[in-house]
């Protein structure tokens, strides 16, 4: 847990950014699995988790997105 706070404070040292990388990652892949069978379960649920999916691609690839509009603006492209 110490690792987690001290990455998003800034404060890590790099084994501790590592540790906390993999345990955020070994946290998610555990909590899909409960969430994929909501989905199945209950339909709301899956209607929920299609636009907070949707949000969360959105929001990872922004920063991809945004430097290839750069790139492309920067060539003339547009």
């Amino acid at each position: 847990w110490r690792c987690i706070v001290r990455l998003f404070t800034g404060t890590a040292t790099l084994n501790e950014k590592i540790i906390a990388i993999v345990v955020i990652a070994i946290a998610v892949l555990f909590l899909s699995v409960p969430l994929t069978v909501l989905s199945l379960v209950f339909p709301a649920f899956r209607a929920v988790m299609k636009i907070f999916l949707k949000g969360l691609w959105y929001v990872i690839s922004a920063p991809f997105r945004f430097i290839v509009w750069t790139v492309r603006k920067i060539k003339g492209d547009d």
